[in-house]
């Protein structure tokens, strides 16, 4: 025991108390991590970069803890005089342990939630900045560990007397402490900005935005218990006799910033299982995406010239320019849809090609980079399978029926707000989209020629590109392609395994689907036709019309009339492309594929191509039934 005097301050401790502070909070925020990581593993595992870092903070923290605790039993918070040499060495030890991995826990939280920021901040800047404050994180970790390790030698130096023992000066270590420190404070000065001016840009409703600011608000709790602390830590004299007691202000606020940033790192995470608790036990509504404009496409001058393109047999397409000329009114069977404003940007905007010919319409740069990687960045946050090699999809709106070869009246997922935000922009107001499908095609993928179902869906198809750009092959369709529409249908009822969705650019249509259990009565195109026939046709296909359009990363192209209903599209699979005379290799695409169902008495097609149109192939198998004998349920599939 230390020497007492009769003016010596009672034998108490402040040890507990300390814990009754700690503790309880830390215990919080181990519920909200076990909340947070819970709802990242359902339905199915989410996890990422933000999750794991927060992991190591928690570990960190509970290690801190655990140490905070022996050390209190050995009697840290009470007066130096009433502890013993061996008890002091051992509280010495453990409060440089806590000191050491506490940094762990505050840089992987801060890390954590920077990772959080990087997978909803569309801005370059910005990430750019959130990539700094994690280096610079880093960096400080390891810098103040090194510091902290080597600062004494022997290192139990640090926290018992050895004879000649050699540490750093105290003002260096004061100035290692305050550069650490400047370094929080300012990563969290950015954590509290950045998600503000986020959250209040998003396409949410006003109560869900609040909601979300409210959680992340809690971070800023971490921030005034750092300014508690600095300012504790002023007043501390390390040489004073009892610094031991004296030390317990600052090292609480230290543990409690740990804590509240685990807490402000995992609140944002608790919307989705506060969005639940409120509609399971108060009825209120779940948060739905508010549409609104992305803004991210101008209007460019109205004056200057279209570019369009001529084509003709086996030609790839060739570039010409003329004068801009009003929308021609399709005759039957072609488009009867106006396209002569684009969204917001009138027809003779430069970055617009249209071909009325065939009712075909390619904007330009329709999202912006920004836009693009932000939708790449949720397509790969919404499954984590995604690395690259394999083709994937993602299904919108109504899902894809595969008995049908509509949509389901049944399966719906809500859009995302990348894609709700994208509706008021289309060409096509009359009326919107409701089925998609995201895609992703690794480097070589292909798809095969196809016409998208007639019936099932309405004249307006879309498909956006980014990510990288492909050329799309276009064909007149002919008599071989209205042969394979009256062939057996493969159905994917009869499958084993599950089938693959429909890609965004796939084909939809019951031509491209495995093969039905039972045969389907047969067609007159469908007969045995006389030898050398089929080459014939053939052929006759070689003299259609085909060409391949470059489809640029960002644009948006819209398929109306003779192109949505006459003509085959697809990408042909190949590793590279020709693109203005140069061989340049594929790299990986994205693509968002836009139908609008039709439903009840609206199911139906009437087009002028009745070789490729689904309807037209059901009529005439139907009447073949009828005429044979053979019971026919002329159903809409």
């Amino acid at each position: 025991m230390g020497t007492k005097g009769n003016d010596l301050p009672p034998n108490d401790s402040v040890g507990p108390r300390l814990l009754a502070v700690l503790v309880p909070l830390f215990a919080v925020a181990l519920v909200l991590y076990a909340i947070r990581i819970w709802s990242r593993l359902r339905p199915k595992p989410r996890l990422t970069a933000a999750d794991y870092m927060i992991t190591v903070a928690v570990v960190a923290e509970t290690i801190a803890i655990g140490f905070t605790i022996a050390a209190v039993s050995r009697g840290y918070g009470r007066h130096v005089w009433y502890i013993s040499k061996d008890e002091a060495s051992d509280i010495g030890a453990f409060t440089f342990v806590v000191f050491v991995i506490g940094l762990w826990a505050s840089c992987f939280g801060r890390i954590s939630v920077a990772c959080l920021l990087l997978r909803i901040t569309p801005w370059p800047r910005w990430k750019m900045l959130l990539w700094v404050i994690i280096g610079f994180q880093l960096a400080a970790l390891i810098a103040c560990d090194i510091v902290e390790l080597i600062a004494c030698r022997p290192i139990r130096a640090a926290w018992e007397p050895v004879p000649d023992s050699e540490c750093f000066p105290v003002e260096d270590m004061w100035a290692n402490a305050y550069v650490f420190i400047s370094i929080a404070m300012f990563s969290d000065a950015i954590f509290a900005l950045l998600p503000m001016v986020i959250i209040w840009r998003l396409n949410r409703s006003v109560v869900e935005r609040t909601l979300i600011t409210i959680l992340l608000a809690l971070g800023l709790l971490a921030v005034g218990a750092g300014i508690f602390k600095i300012k504790v830590l002023k007043g501390y004299n390390i040489t004073a006799e009892d610094n031991a007691v004296d030390q317990i202000p600052g090292y609480m606020w230290a543990r409690l910033e740990e804590i509240l940033i685990i807490v402000g790192a995992c609140a944002p995470l608790l919307k989705s299982p506060i969005e639940g608790f409120l509609h399971r036990k108060f009825g209120l509504p779940l948060f739905r995406p508010v549409v609104r404009d992305l803004n991210s496409v101008h209007s460019l001058s109205s004056t200057v010239n279209v570019r369009r393109m001529k084509f003709g047999k086996n030609q790839e397409c060739s570039h010409g320019t003329e004068q801009s000329r009003e929308h021609e009114t399709w005759r039957p069977g072609t488009s009867s849809i106006s396209t002569e404003h684009v969204g917001s940007r009138p027809m003779t905007d430069p970055n617009i090609e249209r071909w009325d010919d065939i009712g075909l319409v390619l904007i330009h740069d329709f999202i912006s980079a920004a836009d693009e990687a932000a939708m790449i960045a949720a397509f790969h946050a919404a499954d984590p399978r995604t690395g690259g090699r394999k083709r994937l999809s993602q299904h919108f709106g109504y899902h894809f029926d595969y008995t049908t070869f509509g949509a389901s009246d049944t399966r719906f997922t809500p859009l995302p707000p990348y894609i709700a935000n994208l509706l008021p922009r289309l060409p096509v107001q009359e009326y919107l989209p409701d089925q998609f499908t995201v895609q992703y095609y690794p480097p070589g993928a292909g798809i095969p020629p196809h016409v998208d179902t007639h019936s099932m869906f309405s004249e307006a198809l879309y498909s956006l590109s980014f990510g990288s750009a492909v050329p799309m092959a276009f064909k007149k369709s002919g008599a071989n392609d209205a042969r394979k529409m009256r062939l057996p249908k493969r159905s994917l009822l009869a499958s084993d395994s599950e089938p693959q969705p429909p890609s965004a650019d796939e084909p939809s249509g019951p031509s491209d689907q495995p093969a039905p259990p039972h045969p389907s009565p047969a067609s007159p195109a469908s007969q045995q036709q006389p030898a050398g026939g089929t080459e014939q046709r053939e052929a006759e296909d070689e003299e259609l019309p085909s060409w391949e359009l470059l489809l640029p990363a960002r644009s948006l192209l819209l398929m109306t009339g003779a192109s949505r209903y006459g003509y085959t599209h697809g990408i042909k699979g190949r590793k590279t492309d020709v693109v203005g005379g140069q061989t340049v290799p594929r790299e990986g695409r994205y693509s968002i594929t836009m139908r609008t169902t039709r439903r009840g008495s609206d199911i139906g097609c009437t087009c002028s191509f009745p070789g490729v149109c689904d309807a037209r192939v059901r009529e005439e198998q139907a009447a073949v039934a009828r005429d044979a004998g053979i019971p026919w349920a002329c159903s809409r599939r």
